[in-house]
Order: C-alpha cells, then structure tokens, then sequence
C-alpha cells in the first residue's frame, strides 16, 4: 500500500506528501504505484504532471481533470512552477551557492541507461545554497532551472558532493 497523505486538493489539484520508497507511476514489478493508490482512495482518476524518484519524499502535484493536467504540465515545462528540494550530500560544495551547468545526457553503461555529464546533452541548470555543513556532509536547497531526469543527483555527483546514499 502507498504512503502518501493529503496536503491540499480543490476541484483542480491534489497535493500529497509522498513518502520515500514509494513509485509514482506503475511499471515493471511495481505492484502499488502511488497514482493508483491515490485514485483509489480518492475514488476519482488523478492525473500525474510531474514525477518524483521512488526513494525521493516530498510534495507531488497531481491533477483532478485532463484540463487542469493539461495546464500544469505547460506550466512545469515553461517553468512557471518553482521546484525546489533539499539535499544531503557527501561533502561540500565550493561555495555557499552557486549553478551547476553541464549538459545531461542518456548513455548506456552495462546494459543499463544512466544520466551523465555529456558535452554533446541536453543543457542542464541547477542552482544550489548550502544551508548546513557537519560531520562531512552538507544540506543543500537545489533548485533544477531544467528539468532532465536525475539532474540533481547527477550535478551533485559529477561536482564533488554526491547524494548521500544514492545507489544510483
């Protein structure tokens, strides 16, 4: 069963807190993903506009109509919407804040596709301020200005101060 509560819902949106170690969408060997769950409980389809990775908790915006997930995933790629996250790192970055730019691409490594550094990638921005530092690691507010997949992980890693306990 999904881990999620409700933050806030109108005749639009849905926000709910999504625990960690929860899918947001069905795939392979993935028995309970979050927007089945969800539409389940609310007994109405959701619509999914954006995504969080399964070991990743925090707030999902969903939609309650087809227009209204229509409209949001416009305002997700116009980056109408601000998304930001805090992050654990091993590390520290070299300045208080500051931007993360290199281009992401898809590469295949071991017969497995993994985000990566690529020159020839899609443009990438992720802006970063270090609120605390201890014992080795860093808690960061990351904000990606793009939007490609794994960006944070993959910015934070290929720059010195990788996501602590990120398998990936």
């Amino acid at each position: 069963m999904a881990q999620f509560s409700i933050l806030f819902q109108n005749d639009e949106i849905l926000l709910i807190n999504k625990a960690a170690g929860v899918s947001v969408q069905g795939g392979e060997g993935i028995l309970h993903p979050l927007d089945k769950e969800l539409s389940a409980q609310v007994g109405y389809q959701v619509h999914l506009v954006h995504r969080l990775d399964k070991e990743t908790s925090g707030v999902c915006v969903l939609a309650r109509t087809r227009k209204a997930a229509h409209r949001l995933t416009q305002a997700f790629k116009d980056r109408n919407i601000h998304k930001v996250y805090w992050a654990v790192c091993k590390g520290f970055p070299p300045f208080k804040k500051g931007t993360i730019s290199f281009p992401l691409s898809k590469k295949k490594m071991g017969g497995i596709e993994k985000m990566v550094p690529d020159e020839q990638g899609a443009p990438a921005e992720t802006e970063y301020k270090v609120l605390e530092k201890s014992s080795g690691v860093s808690l960061l507010e990351v904000c990606p200005l793009t939007g490609r997949t794994h960006q944070i992980r993959v910015h934070c890693a290929a720059s010195g101060f990788p996501l602590l306990g990120d398998k990936k």
